[in-house]
This record gives structure tokens, sequence and C-alpha cells, in this order.
């Protein structure tokens, strides 16, 4: 409820299209860690992410989300922000904002498969299965006050033990993923590419994850903030991905005023100016611009917060 809510006031500080609509040009951007992030305890974008969105979609680019999240937040992203797709639960469904309709990426024996290893998952100690998980399947335990996946081991002992041979696993510090077998967030935006007849068009992508990899390999220009990955700088020694200087959602917009040279100096900056907090708005407002600093400069900023 929280992001769904936190998107819909997010939208509202920016100029987005009146409807969604495919272009050649495509922009594949991950959420967690790019778009978003969780300084309150929740994913949520950031001023920078906001204006980076807002540059690509007034220059036509078509920005498609590919994210381990599930399918109705990829739903609810689109809708909030008016992108015509994204690709959910790594790589196992597509939504096409602009047809109105969802395309599984998993096929009929995998996900029968996935359905009874879900029962199973949810029978063991402690374990919760994430109910909004449609194609794959989350599972974690809790741990104090976060959460905790399951071990690698634990994973692959079941799906041999009960001969899943159509799936794989992501073991995650939080949390696990058990996705069919061949799925991945390249392989899934190649299939897409060629259902929308955009093959021959400009793939730009941004990721900063060992699963966003595949992805980035499918893209002709790849970028990554620099908070990414071992694997991802791996990419960028073979010169198939740039690393920006700026980490998280400062990064991504680094990344868009790198593409988009002129948007640099034709900045519309997402803000209530130099008003002081006297609504809630405006309160948010510079919320999300605490968001961005370093965790020292947040603290200085809580101790002084009327300088904000």
């Amino acid at each position: 409820f929280l992001v769904f809510t936190m998107n819909r006031f997010c939208s509202g500080l920016m100029s987005k299209p009146s409807h969604p609509s495919w272009s050649t040009s495509l922009f594949c951007m991950d959420l967690d860690g790019v778009f978003d992030s969780e300084v309150f305890g929740f994913p949520h974008a950031t001023l920078s992410s906001l204006e980076a969105l807002e540059i690509l979609q007034s220059n036509g680019f078509s920005v498609m989300l590919n994210t381990g999240r599930s399918i109705a937040h990829v739903r609810n992203y689109c809708h909030s922000y008016t992108l015509p797709g994204g690709i959910a639960e790594y790589g196992s469904v597509f939504f096409d904002h602009c047809r109105g309709q969802e395309y599984p990426l998993t096929d009929a024996q995998s996900l029968k498969q996935l359905e009874h290893c879900a029962e199973l998952i949810g029978r063991l100690d402690g374990v919760f299965v994430d109910p909004a998980y449609r194609y794959s399947i989350r599972a974690y335990r809790a741990n104090g006050t976060g959460t905790a996946g399951l071990r690698p081991d634990e994973v692959e002992n079941l799906l041999q033990r009960w001969r899943f041979d159509k799936l794989s696993y992501i073991c995650r510090g939080p949390d696990s993923y058990i996705v069919a077998k061949g799925t991945n967030k390249g392989a899934a935006i190649r299939e897409i590419r060629q259902c929308l007849g955009l093959v021959d068009g400009p793939l730009t992508a941004i990721g900063d994850s060992d699963q966003d990899v595949p992805m980035l390999k499918e893209a002709k220009a790849g970028y990554a903030p620099a908070n990414c990955s071992a694997e991802v700088r791996h990419l960028s020694g073979k010169g198939r991905v740039r690393i920006m200087r700026e980490p998280h959602q400062r990064g991504l917009l680094a990344a868009v005023h790198d593409m988009i040279p002129d948007s640099r100096n034709n900045r519309r900056k997402i803000d209530h100016g130099s008003q002081r907090i006297r609504t809630i708005s405006g309160m948010m407002v510079r919320l999300l611009r605490v968001a961005e600093l370093s965790r020292a400069r947040r603290l200085a900023a809580a101790m002084n917060w009327r300088s904000l």
C-alpha cells in the first residue's frame, strides 16, 4: 500500500505522457537500487529518478521496467508513470500497458511445478511465500526486524527431492526466488522485443545487480550506477557497460544526461522551489531530496531540519 501510494504522489510531481505508447527507442530499467530507494523502509522514487524519467519520456524513449518485483508492482508503476510496459518476476511475465494485457513468459509445465513447489515451501518452518508472485515464487523467513532468504542448499535439496526439473532459483540475502529454468532478464527482453517488433531499434539498459547482467548484455548501450555489483563491473571491463560516478538514483540521472547531453542545460527541476515546509506535499518533496543524501548528510539534515 505504501509503495502504491508513494507512486501516485511521485508521479504527480512530474510531467508525463497522456497515454502509454511504444517507440523504436527503448530504455530498459531495473527498479531496486536504480529507480527506487528504500531509505524510508519501502521502495520509492527520488527527485533524481523522477527527473530522469521525465527527460526520457519527453525525448521519445519508451521506458520499460525489467525487475524482480511482482507483476502487481509492475502494473502499478506502469499506470502511475504512464510506462508502456514492464517485465516482472525476473523475466517470468510481461505486462503490456498499451494493450492492457499480461503475457506469461513461463511455459505450462514450469507453472505447474511452481504451483506444487510453492505449496511445499509454504510448509517449511517459518517460511513465508509472497502471494503477489504469480509466475514465480518469492520466499523468506522473518529475521529480527528484516527478512532472510532460504539457504541455497535448502532450495537445491527441495528441487532435487521433488524432481522439479523445470525450475531454478535465485538466492539473495533478504529473500529467495524460484523461477523456470532459462528465465532471466535478458531472455525476457529478447523475446519481448521480437513480439513488439522492436528488434532493429536501439536498446539502452541500466541495472546494478548480478541479475541485471543478462539484460545489460542485450543492450547496445549499457549503464550502471556506482553501487553496482562485481559482476556488472566485470562487464564494464569488457567495454559492455559504462559505470557512472554517482550511485543509485543519481547514477540513473547521470546516465540519462550522458545519453541526452542537452538535458543538462534544459533541466526542469522537480521541486517546490525555495518554499519552506508548509504543507504535507512540500514536506514529502524535501524528504525525497534527503533520501538521495549520504548517510552522514542525512543525519546532519535531520539535526537541522529547518534548513531543508
